[in-house]
């Protein structure tokens, strides 16, 4: 699955403001933000778009205590739980297994 990764950019004075809500491996929802194409001077992902927190920005954790999220895996899964899976990809399941 291309695109899945977005870069988000907070402008260095609303970084307090916003770490609270960061976890490494949280799920978030995110409203009130700006979008914008992604310089190539500054890509860090293959998306072509960025999205930049703004003073309205308003950050949620979705979902509490969810298993860590290898941040490296290039699985293609849309969700790391399983039912969001693409139609392709549950018949190999065992593929996408972890090995804990």
């Amino acid at each position: 699955m291309s695109n899945s990764v977005i870069h988000g950019f907070t402008p260095v004075g609303r970084a307090n403001h916003y770490m609270p809500s960061l976890k490494a491996g949280s799920i978030v929802k995110v409203d009130r933000f700006e979008v914008s194409r992604c310089s190539s001077m500054y890509k860090i992902t293959d998306h072509q778009f960025l999205i930049r927190f703004i003073s309205l920005t308003i950050i949620d954790e979705v979902i509490t205590g969810a298993p860590e999220i290898n941040l490296q895996s290039r699985c293609g899964w849309a969700n790391p739980f399983g039912p969001g899976l693409w139609p392709h990809q549950r018949n190999n399941l065992n593929r996408y297994a972890s090995p804990h």
